[in-house]
């Protein structure tokens, strides 16, 4: 997502979007907390990174899942 906010190249999101974690974000959209006996430390850089593509983009999905995930 910061290479697409740099270049403005709309493939550098298609690559970020490839690092989606469906079982972690799918759940987090939707206002769910499955998160339980998951490492906090191996999620966090997923958030923000949800949180990243929200401010490039906009898409209410990643604030979505950046504001439940916390």
């Amino acid at each position: 997502t910061d290479l697409y906010q740099q270049t403005g190249d709309a493939r550098w999101l298609t690559v970020a979007r490839r690092f989606d974690h469906a079982a972690v974000f799918d759940p987090l959209a939707a206002g769910q907390d499955r998160l339980d006996g998951l490492h906090a430390n191996t999620q966090v850089p997923k958030w923000i990174g949800a949180a990243r593509e929200y401010k490039a983009t906009g898409t209410t999905r990643y604030r979505d899942i950046a504001t439940n995930a916390w």
